[in-house]
């Protein structure tokens, strides 16, 4: 036994003796220098170390001083690595399995240059491959300190430049502050990252906090994060700007420009793959916001959330259709929208291409309900609910279904977004609108009040609502049932001088109106007036005309023809012509028709065979609107087997999109 204890520490002794002679090799300087040549000649890459200093204990203390690795021809930055001193305390024991755990680091005015080439090269993959290998864990650091540390990271592919300055897990600084300036295509970026120095396992969270500034736009995220890799993400997320369209200058997603906006909400992951975003509230422009999202990221990313608002104004959504929001009193509008408004503008109709028609970057199967919509100088919308799906570049909002004055409206369109123009296609149905309720100010004053039915088809090619409605192709029919006209309304469109001064000099005495009834027919942006009537029991208005929405002109004729005998009736009518912008409203010279009653009513009978079953789904066979047309029907004709055109096309499903 005391044989073996004497070879047992001679064994130790003379290994000993071997790592101490090892060492003080290693540290030599021609050591030094065949340590320089080796890693020069596996990297590819100039390596030089002005001093290494090596110490055994409880870890194995690696220092090196004035350390430069050097970067490929082809980088911009010099070095990959220039450091004045590097300090690493390996434990032994993963050591001797093959794993690197670092116990601390350290690294004192050191720099560092890593880029990637548009080729997809990177500075910091060496060796012969000297592709970015993925998928190899990074090592476990336990402790960090850091000093005066610089990183400059370029990405050609990502069109990233960014600078980056580190300190911390000092005793002056005990956290680890690092602080981005640059850009990240074309946005200008300015961020700041705080994180404990002392990192712990792999499997322990580290809580951190962050802030980016992006143009006008901030967002600060504080929560806890697996120290190692992006899964279990767990953060709050809060973001405020002037406008959403500030994170454009990113490039990822095409989003539209907003009025002021402030959000909060939860952001999570269990996969690097899944991100839900939850709690989410604040508020867009004047309405406020709340809702719950989740992004898978894939080739296509997909999202899938609810959007709920208790007040909603519709003026903070028109930018998503080309449209600017109002920024009058009362209205939250950016500084850029205010500017926008106080230009004069020729056209009325949107001109700016709207976000929806460039959604092909993603897919989507978004819910959203509006208890409440405000909309200024009108009555407040109720029970907005919609779908909005994304599918491989085509918009579906559908069903989009909406409560109004009494009423509702229903409504799908689909937009191909990958069509060049885009195509769009839009269906409307219009059921029991009080018109009362919905245009309060012209019911106080006698104007008009009824119950309003209506529906619509369009087809149409362009990329904003201007394009769209410049090559549109479909039809459109509105019908009021009921409802009181204003005497004076009346005469004064008759230009009855006798009944006008008779009703001024008494009062203005409601007129029950009978029916009115528009239908239009649109042919590459122009809509013509197929049927245009307005039957009271003073007077029947039967109007003509045409609107060219690319040219944004008007040129409408409304004829009156008084049911009652005046002597002084001159029967002008009324046209209105002009631009959008602009439009002038006269009495037009000559009489109003020459036909009598009959052959008045005569031309009515075919059109009106094309809105019978709207009369029917809507205010039905016995109402005003179902007696007029029974009544025009009974007029004698001379040609009772005349085939409606507008029904075959009705029929035929549309004229399809040019």
């Amino acid at each position: 036994m005391a044989m073996i204890r004497r070879i047992l520490i001679g064994l130790v002794a003379a290994l000993a003796v071997l790592v101490v002679t090892a060492l003080l090799i290693v540290q030599s300087d021609s050591a030094r220098k065949a340590i320089e040549r080796r890693a020069a000649a596996w990297s590819g890459r100039e390596v030089s170390i002005g001093s290494l200093d090596i110490d055994l204990g409880r870890c194995l203390r690696v220092e090196a001083q004035a350390v430069r690795i050097g970067n490929p021809a082809w980088a911009e930055h010099p070095y990959l690595v220039d450091a004045r001193l590097m300090r690493v305390c390996i434990a032994w024991w993963p050591l001797l399995r093959g794993k690197l755990h670092v116990v601390n680091a350290a690294l004192v005015d050191a720099e560092f240059g890593l880029e990637r080439d548009a080729e997809g090269r990177a500075t910091w993959a060496v060796g012969a491959q000297q592709k970015e290998e993925r998928g190899e864990a990074p090592p476990l650091v336990n402790n960090v300190e850091l000093r005066n540390v610089r990183v400059r990271f370029r990405d050609a592919g990502l069109d990233v430049d960014l600078e980056l300055r580190a300190e911390g897990g000092t005793p002056e600084q005990p956290d680890i502050a690092v602080r981005a300036e640059g850009k990240v295509r074309d946005a200008e970026i300015h961020a700041v990252l705080h994180s404990p120095a002392a990192l712990p396992s792999p499997e322990a969270p580290v809580v951190v906090s962050a802030a980016l500034v992006i143009g006008r736009s901030t967002a600060a995220a504080a929560g806890r994060l697996r120290s190692l890799g992006i899964e279990d993400i767990d953060l709050q997320l809060s973001i405020a700007g002037d406008n959403f369209a500030d994170f454009n200058r990113l490039k990822l997603l095409p989003i539209p420009k907003t009025p002021p906006y402030a959000l909060r909400a939860r952001v999570r992951n269990e996969r690097r793959d899944t991100w839900h975003t939850e709690d989410m509230a604040g508020r867009v422009g004047d309405s406020d916001v709340a809702g719950r999202f989740t992004t898978v990221l894939r080739e296509r990313p997909y999202i899938e959330g609810e959007v709920n608002s208790k007040l909603f104004d519709l003026d903070d959504v028109l930018p998503l259709f080309g449209a600017a929001p109002k920024t009058g009193p009362g209205e939250t509008a950016a500084p850029e929208q205010e500017a926008a408004k106080a230009k004069k503008k020729d056209k009325v109709l949107p001109q700016e291409p709207f976000v929806l028609a460039r959604l092909t970057a993603l897919d989507a199967d978004v819910h959203f309900v509006a208890e409440q919509i405000r909309r200024p100088d009108a009555v407040p919308i109720n029970a907005l609910a919609g779908r909005l799906r994304v599918d491989d570049g085509t918009v579906h909002l559908e069903p989009l279904d909406f409560e109004i004055a009494g009423g509702k409206v229903s409504a799908e369109l689909v937009l191909e977004g990958r069509a060049r123009p885009p195509r769009a296609a839009a269906d409307f149905d219009v059921r029991g609108i009080r018109l009362a309720k919905l245009l309060p100010n012209l019911s106080g004053q006698n104007v008009a009040v009824g119950i309003l039915f209506g529906r619509a088809h369009m087809k149409a090619r362009g990329d904003s609502v201007a394009a769209l409605l410049a090559n549109a192709d479909g039809d459109l029919t509105l019908m009021v049932n009921g409802g009181e006209m204003s005497a004076i309304l009346l005469e004064a469109a008759g230009l009855d001088i006798a009944e006008v001064v008779k009703f001024l000099t008494v009062r203005d005495k409601p007129v029950p109106l009978r029916c009115a009834i528009l239908d239009v027919h649109l042919d590459g942006g122009v809509a013509k007036t197929e049927l245009f009537v307005i039957d009271t029991v003073d007077t029947v208005f039967i109007g003509e005309g045409t609107v060219d929405f690319g040219k944004e002109h008007l040129d409408v004729t409304l004829h009156p023809r008084p049911k009652d005998r005046s002597p002084l009736a001159l029967r002008s009518p009324l046209h209105v012509e002009g631009p959008f912008a602009d439009p002038s409203a006269g009495v037009k010279s000559g009489r109003l028709l020459a036909r009598g009653g009959a052959a008045l009513a005569l031309g009515l009978v075919n059109p009106l065979l094309a809105i019978l079953p709207l009369i029917e789904t809507g205010p039905g066979e016995d109402s005003d609107c179902g007696e007029f047309t029974r009544r025009v029907r009974a007029t004698p004709q001379k040609d009772d087997e005349a085939v409606n055109e507008r029904e075959k096309r009705r029929a035929a499903g549309g004229t399809p999109p040019r």
